[in-house]
């Protein structure tokens, strides 16, 4: 009769833990969240700004994501069921829909996502394991990527918005430094970068910048001053129709031109974030056109 009394207690052990999963609380991630770019270590494929809104009912779960990188930013809205199942939504890579294959399912109070995409006859897999923190205030996001036969971890932060209050937008008055060293910049560019400095006047909506760019030992000044009202400013110039924008995204300044010529179409855009308190400033550059793409990461700090 040993084996039967050994097969009733492993009977209760396995009911006992089946009990204890049940019992487990998972948590609801409904809201608004918006990851701490500045709490991030930075990777090739570790977001500049992220978002997610969520509705989260029952096993469903609908995610309207915002995820800006280096390439540009890019909006989808995401739809899975919590049933272990394989999930298709499509996604916006540069202008080319991309299918993304999706399983969701529980560990524990932890929500897992694994996915998987193939574009331009690469594949990726991302595993993205969320939790919330005591407060239900912090969404923990921890992120697996395998791309390219590399792997790079990372633990996203993202901080829940009271989407009824209305956040008051950042001052971006101030004189900075280029920081040569902690810049990111295009091969293009950093051989030739020496030195520089930033100077804002930002009296809400008016923004009056000046950006100046030692390269190889000659000044480059870009100036301008304009209204973050996200409204076009068109003009003329040697023959080429210029057309500008300065808007919020979040808490950042986005800077945009399109330049119109004989020679062809050029755009320039320039993402402002304020990091360490206001004593950095991270100015994404991303240069489109004409033969010419660039993509820098121009980082300032207070003297």
């Amino acid at each position: 009769m040993r084996w039967l009394a050994a097969a009733s207690v492993f009977i209760s052990l396995a009911m006992a833990s089946h009990r204890a999963q049940v019992n487990v609380a998972r948590p609801n991630f409904t809201g608004m969240w918006v990851m701490d770019a500045t709490n991030v270590q930075p990777s090739p494929v570790t977001p500049m700004a992220m978002s997610y809104a969520i509705e989260h009912r029952g096993d469903t779960i609908t995610i309207d994501r915002e995820t800006t990188t280096m390439r540009g930013t890019f909006k989808a809205r995401l739809v899975y069921g919590i049933d272990g199942k394989e999930w298709k939504n499509s996604v916006d890579q540069g202008g080319i829909q991309i299918d993304v294959s999706s399983i969701l399912t529980w560990e524990g109070a932890t929500l897992s996502i694994a996915s998987t995409l193939t574009s331009a006859g690469q594949t990726l897999h991302q595993v993205e394991k969320w939790s919330l923190d005591s407060n239900e205030k912090i969404l923990v996001a921890d992120r697996t990527v395998e791309a390219l036969g590399q792997r790079y971890e990372m633990k996203l932060l993202l901080a829940k918005r009271m989407t009824t209050i209305v956040q008051q937008k950042p001052d971006f008055s101030g004189e900075w430094t280029l920081n040569r060293q902690a810049s990111v910049l295009s091969p293009t560019v950093a051989p030739a970068a020496q030195s520089g400095a930033l100077r804002i006047e930002h009296r809400e909506p008016s923004v009056a910048m000046q950006m100046t760019i030692v390269l190889s030992g000659k000044p480059f000044d870009t100036k301008y001053e304009l209204l973050s009202d996200d409204r076009e400013v068109v003009a003329t110039d040697g023959g080429r129709r210029i057309v500008s924008r300065l808007g919020w995204d979040g808490d950042a300044l986005v800077a945009t031109w399109r330049i119109e010529g004989p020679d062809g179409e050029m755009t320039i855009s320039f993402r402002y974030e304020l990091q360490d308190g206001g004593r950095r400033v991270r100015a994404t550059e991303q240069l489109r056109g004409r033969g010419r793409d660039q993509d820098n990461v121009w980082v300032f700090d207070r003297p």
